[in-house]
Parts: C-alpha cells; structure tokens; sequence
C-alpha cells in the first residue's frame, strides 16, 4: 500500500435563487379542407416563444486534493423557438376501413442568455427529430371489434448519434360497451431493439 490517497470528485446541483417560472407564447392555425364525405385534408401551422426556460449554469470548483467538488446551477437563462407545420388526410375508404395519414415537421432554436454558461444548448436542441411521418390502416373487423395497423417513420436527432428510424404497431380492440374498451397491443414490431433518444436528453 503506497499510502497514496485516491481522487474523489462531487458534483454539487444549487437552485438558483432568481429561477423564473417557464413562459410560453403559442400560436397556431389551421385549415380543414372536404372535398366530399369520405376525405378530408387538414394542414396546420404553429410558432411558440419560450422565455426563461430551465439552464444548467456552470458554478464554481472547490475542495481541497485529493477531493474535488463541482458545482452546477439550475436556473433559467434560456429563450426558444420553436415552429413547424403538420399536413394530414382522412379516408373513408370503405365501409369500415379509415386510412389516416400525416406528416410533421419541427425546428427548434434556443437562445441562451448572455451571461449563460449551459454547455448543452446544442444536444438539447435536437431532442426532437426534425420530420415525421404517422401512417394508421382501421378496420372495423366485426361489430364491436376493431383493428389498428400502424406505420410510424421519425427523421434522426442530429447531434444525438440517433439514426432515423422506421417502426410498426398493432392494436386489436374489442368494446363491450360504450364505456369499457379491451385491447392487445404490439408495438416496435419492425425492430428487436434500438436507440430512440439519448441519454443526455434534459427536456
């Protein structure tokens, strides 16, 4: 035994006393359009504003060796952007058998305070992929009996190392009555296993 003693490092997470509650301004509209009664078609357009959204600040580094201690506050020196667009259509296609299909895109943009010292402004603004696409098949099987087959794409989270990725559901429900509804559910069929988010994801 050398009689050296081994490092030790601590982090230490403050809230900061001039944290703000999160702000949000949304806007949003829209626009549904019938050609006849088994179609329709609707598009959506929505721009939010965020003001004072959580940050994690970089506060001071202390202790003595062989101890090292890190501190990070929690604070609010955070503004965001956020806006897209959603398109989707609805067929009757048959006497019960609906076909849905839509696709979203989203753009997200923060902007940190100038006095901010967050280091995860970047990741945190890919948390959400920038384009989706949701493909849903309904049939009503027999009275009371009702099948979902569901296609799901969802574009990559650019800093994120998450590839973009294709996924497959089922549901078949059965509804007893108007008030009680049973269902067997399989989801991610397409895929064994895989990364859907990061683990350094905040929000």
């Amino acid at each position: 035994y050398s009689g050296r003693a081994r490092s030790r490092a601590f982090l230490d997470i403050l809230g900061s006393k001039d944290m703000k509650p999160e702000e949000v301004i949304a806007y949003e509209a829209g626009y549904r359009l019938q050609p006849d009664d088994n179609l329709s078609f609707d598009i959506a357009v929505f721009y939010n504003e965020y003001d004072d959204l959580r940050s994690t600040e970089q506060g001071p580094v202390g202790g003595a060796p062989p101890t090292l201690i890190v501190t990070q506050v929690i604070d609010s020196k955070l503004e965001a952007r956020s806006y897209g667009a959603e398109i989707a259509a609805t067929w009757q296609a048959a006497k019960g058998v609906r076909i849905y299909g839509s696709y979203t895109a989203l753009k997200v943009n923060l902007d940190p305070d100038d006095d901010s010292t967050d280091m995860n402004v970047e990741n945190t603004e890919t948390n959400d992929a920038n384009g989706s696409v949701y493909l849903r098949g309904s049939l009503d099987v027999v009275e009371n009996v009702y099948l979902d087959l569901i296609g799901r794409y969802v574009g990559p989270l650019g800093n994120r190392n998450v590839d973009d990725y294709t996924e497959s559901d089922i549901r078949l429900a059965w509804r007893p009555t108007t008030s009680m509804e049973l269902s067997v559910v399989g989801q991610n069929l397409a895929h064994q296993g895989g990364l859907l988010c990061s683990a350094g994801a905040r929000r």
